[in-house]
């Protein structure tokens, strides 16, 4: 497959040389507004699926010879050529990758690991044969939960599929990208879509014996221009088999089931509902089955640059997801969260407020940023922070800042005052500053913060260099050193990448 990237306008297939039948995939990003889009065929217009991010048509005769597609988006236009070839005309094979190597290294004053530093080494290697794209990679890297990183990916004819070392996602409440070594992937053919699932998990949810996990199962959904409708259905159990002794926690397994129902009401409005049910064990040592279940709903805007969602999720006490470790049992809770920017402001926001027990928390988080000018953008940042389930652990952060735009130079400046009022009365002080570069095919980025609290000073830095050692490859540079009394904690990272 030929990706042809241009502006923010990526056209996937057809590829230079192509035979019939063939489909146009043209994916926009950010996205746009079906409306605005117009392809044209050989200076013919063409209508196709449209959404705010793709365009697709599938094209079952076309003369051999070269053709055009033209592409017009309010005011803006693109075109891209090809070739029609015969049908068993063997099209090229392209090949591509990069090698790695380098090191780690950290070091803790306070821990009995005072250094630990591991080599960083692999290959990431891709081939590309019409509409099909292989890649293949394998990495020792010890920022890894494993030892060794193995990859393997196919693309093309509308199906993804994956395995090797895997992080599937589906959603909070049933699968919650959990590391470990599997396979996933997406299936599309045409309005129904497959999403299996198989996987041996490295990420644990006990507190003192760690328990590995399997997964198997998976999502099959169906969808028209305006109605979605998905079942995931999955079991996982923890893998004891390594285990000697009792242990001190409680290994699990859950059978899920969980629908999903998407509704798109007008053209940037949308309402979602959601469920779960599950039956298992929370301790594989007793034969009892306990059940549970979840149900969410929400209502979701998005348009070209603003998504918001607003919800409410009820979970019972004893669901068991098995997919992600954070997600709260036996409360009901509110959300809103988003993106919304206009000419003049720009604002991210967080917020989640639940009741649990007759005992209201809260996590509200929010940056707003005003558009002046270009050298001059004022900032408010504010955090609150309550929870109900750690002995009503609060915290408070407020901030004020600018950020500054010169070419190629991004600036940007804090200045906020935390507190933690359930274990100290005093406010502390912090002073942050991050600095972005892009010159050329360099980026450089450096920021670093200053923390003074009642007893003591805190200094955190962070600095990541990626660049281009002229024609023979990148050289990335990351370092995380963070200083205080009595301990200090260093991070290094080098890594030399060279193409082919």
């Amino acid at each position: 497959m030929l990706e042809l990237i241009i502006s923010a306008i990526f056209l996937v297939s057809p590829s230079d040389s192509i035979s019939v039948p063939f489909d146009i995939t043209i994916v926009f990003d950010p996205p746009e507004d079906p409306k605005s889009v117009t392809v044209y065929l050989d200076g013919e217009e063409i209508e196709g699926e449209k959404d705010r991010d793709y365009f697709f048509k599938q094209i079952n005769s076309l003369p051999q010879g070269e053709h055009s597609i033209k592409l017009s988006i309010n005011e803006e236009k693109r075109e891209w050529g090809f070739i029609v070839i015969k049908g068993k005309e063997i099209l090229p094979l392209d090949i591509w990758g990069n090698i790695s190597l380098g090191m780690q290294n950290y070091y803790y004053s306070d821990t009995s690991y005072s250094v630990e530093s591991g080599p960083v080494y692999g290959v990431d290697i891709s081939l590309s044969k019409g509409n099909h794209l292989f890649n293949l990679s394998i990495f020792h890297d010890p920022d890894y939960p494993s030892e060794w990183y193995p990859f393997l990916s196919y693309s093309g004819n509308r199906r993804y599929l994956e395995m090797g070392y895997i992080y599937p996602f589906l959603d909070e409440i049933t699968i919650y990208a959990p590391a470990g070594f599997g396979i996933t992937g997406e299936i599309d053919i045409g309005f129904l879509t497959l999403t299996p699932i198989f996987l041996y998990s490295k990420s644990y949810d006990s507190l003192f014996i760690e328990y590995p996990r399997c997964y198997y199962g998976g999502k099959i959904s169906l969808s028209s221009k305006s109605l979605y409708l998905g079942v995931t259905l999955y079991r996982a159990e923890d893998d004891t088999s390594d285990i000697k002794g009792f242990p001190f926690t409680s290994p699990k397994q859950s059978l899920v089931l969980a629908p999903e129902f998407k509704w798109q009401m007008i053209e940037e409005f949308s309402l979602k509902l959601k469920g779960g049910y599950s039956r298992g064990n929370d301790n594989l040592f007793i034969d009892t089955l306990i059940s549970g279940n979840v149900i969410e709903g929400n209502i979701i805007y998005e348009s070209s640059f603003n998504s918001i969602t607003a919800g409410i999720r009820r979970v019972s006490k004893d669901y068991l997801t098995l997919g992600n470790q954070y997600l709260y049992t036996n409360r009901v809770s509110t959300f809103l969260s988003g993106i919304y920017e206009r000419e003049l402001f720009y604002t991210d926001f967080d917020h989640l407020v639940y009741k649990k027990d007759g005992n209201i928390g809260f996590s509200l988080m929010q940056t707003l940023k005003v558009y002046l000018a270009h050298c001059f953008s004022p900032i408010v940042e504010y955090q609150w922070v309550k929870y109900h389930e750690y002995k009503n652990e609060e915290y408070q952060y407020g901030a004020i800042g600018f950020e500054s735009m010169f070419g190629d130079l991004q600036i940007y400046n804090t200045f906020g005052i935390y507190r933690y009022p359930y274990a100290d009365t005093t406010s502390s002080l912090k002073l942050s500053s991050s600095l972005y570069w892009y010159p050329g095919d360099h980026s450089i980025g450096i920021g670093g913060a200053v923390s003074k609290q009642s007893d003591y000073v805190r200094f955190d830095l962070n600095m990541d260099l990626h660049l281009k050692l002229w024609e023979l490859g990148y050289l990335e540079i990351y370092y995380y050193p963070s200083i205080e009394e009595s301990y200090d904690k260093h991070s290094l990272r080098v890594v030399y990448e060279c193409g082919f």
